[in-house]
């Protein structure tokens, strides 16, 4: 196995810099055992058109750039590490060409460490992939790029074709140095997925988001997304504990064409009943026709998204949808063709609302339109 991480690393190094090829070799610990190293490069052309009086209309070009590894250990213990391109922010890892062609960042997307000291539980704790199960479509809780910081445990057991799973999340939110009013998000999650004829299959969960502390102050993050009630400092008035319930059917149409009707449905249960109204509730739904994974697929989609102002805490949420955030109802499309097995394109399309005009984002509507590039290695 150490020839075998010696390898990978050396051919990294005779990819990158090839007239080092002779003098440069890289050699990993003896307990090192496998290093898996992958990426993706996207871009996209972004056209948001805000039909609101006064409000500017934007046309830009950005790229995605992730390089992840991960390095695996005796014990089934996984050190996972990625680098992203973005400007820091919670639900953005694209980068808008810009600014006289000047360089770009690249930050820590992910650093964590995940142990599976049985085959069934497996713990993980630093920055890292969201472990929490939610259909593919739906960002109405998280966006696809948040990367949660903080620990968890995912149990898994299979019983034939069925497979049932129970995940805890402690995300650190922010640590105040002036107070003991530091910010969590704790998250628990239940669900299962069964096997059905015609290689069918549903899977459902269900999850509750408590926060803690979340109206002691600002979460000190990069960027703000529109939506939630705040007062003049910024702060969230509302309190959050949100019950996420989420469903996926996936069945065939004919004998050969993948169908997937996909739902979430989402409740603010600590809403405060002391404010004008309460804003609480949050939906999505629709179909996916195909699947564009393998070579020469294609898949075809449309989802109708409902999210009230204060149904759940906007900075995580689906940070494309209008400009971001909550507040917002409307419709998307996307259709998407892989002509190779690492190379996608997809177009995709929203048209947006404000739900409640009495709160922010002051846009009534948005349409957006996205068309990407994206190729894997």
């Amino acid at each position: 196995m150490r020839n075998i991480s010696k390898a990978v690393g050396s051919l990294v190094i005779l990819l990158a810099v090839p007239s080092l090829s002779s003098a440069v070799e890289v050699e990993f610990g003896n307990y090192l055992q496998k290093v898996k190293i992958s990426g993706d490069l996207r871009l996209r052309q972004e056209i948001s058109s805000k039909r609101t009086a006064g409000q500017i209309d934007r046309q830009r070009q950005r790229f995605r750039l992730r390089l992840g590894a991960d390095f695996l250990f005796p014990s089934r213990l996984t050190a996972r590490v990625r680098f992203a391109s973005g400007s820091g922010e919670t639900t953005g890892t694209n980068q808008s060409f810009d600014d006289m062609s000047s360089q770009k960042g690249l930050w820590i997307d992910r650093a964590s460490l995940q142990w599976e000291p049985v085959a069934p539980l497996r713990l993980c704790g630093g920055r890292m992939e969201n472990p929490l199960w939610r259909n593919p479509a739906s960002e109405i809780v998280w966006d696809e790029d948040v990367s949660p910081e903080g620990f968890a445990q995912t149990l898994q057991l299979k019983q034939g074709n069925h497979r049932y799973f129970l995940t805890a999340l402690q995300m650190a939110v922010d640590e105040d140095s002036q107070d003991n009013n530091d910010q969590w998000l704790l998250s628990e999650q239940v669900g299962a997925q069964w096997a059905l004829p015609a290689q069918g299959a549903l899977k459902a969960g269900v999850a509750y988001h408590e926060w803690v502390n979340e109206r002691a102050g600002s979460f000190g993050q990069v960027a703000v997304q529109e939506g939630n009630r705040r007062d003049a400092a910024g702060v969230l008035m509302n309190d959050f504990g949100v019950l996420e319930l989420t469903g996926e059917l996936d069945f065939r149409l004919g004998a050969s064409l993948p169908a997937s009707f996909q739902g979430s449905a989402i409740r603010n249960m600590m809403a405060r009943t002391d404010l004008t109204s309460r804003e609480d509730t949050g939906y999505q739904g629709g179909l996916i026709l195909g699947k564009a994974a393998d070579k020469g697929t294609a898949e075809l989609a449309y989802f109708y998204r409902y999210l009230e102002t204060d149904a759940t805490p906007a900075d995580l949420t689906d940070s494309d949808f209008g400009d971001g955030g909550t507040n917002r109802k409307g419709h998307l499309f996307w259709f998407a063709y892989t002509p190779d097995s690492w190379v996608q394109l997809k177009a995709k399309y929203s048209i947006t609302r404000v739900v409640d005009a009495a709160f922010p984002p002051l846009q009534d509507r948005i349409d957006r339109f996205q068309f990407d590039v994206n190729v894997k290695f």
